[in-house]
């Protein structure tokens, strides 16, 4: 596994422990937020939202995990895979 999925993997296990992401890990979360336009993005107050509670080392909402968890970090690791395969091949 590559160095951004050692991230994901350790970031989705503290969201799923409930426990705070501090230091680098919460560097590495909030690099992962959309950059949300306000007049584009029907979820701009959501991505917000989790950025605000990263920050702040809250807990996330059960949909703010959801989007993080299954969606985002889902997303990451794909799209990391994705790469490292494509860099193997030549």
């Amino acid at each position: 596994m590559n160095e951004t999925g050692n991230k994901c993997a350790q970031l989705k296990r503290r969201l799923n422990a409930h426990k705070p992401v501090t230091g680098e890990l919460r560097e590495f979360a909030l690099s992962l937020m959309p950059d949300p336009r306000p007049n584009d993005d029907k979820y701009a107050d959501v991505w917000e939202g989790i950025s605000r509670k990263l920050k702040a080392a809250e807990q996330l909402g059960d949909y703010e995990h959801h989007l993080m968890v299954d969606v985002v970090l889902l997303h990451v690791r794909l799209q990391a895979a994705a790469t490292e395969r494509l860099a193997s091949q030549g």
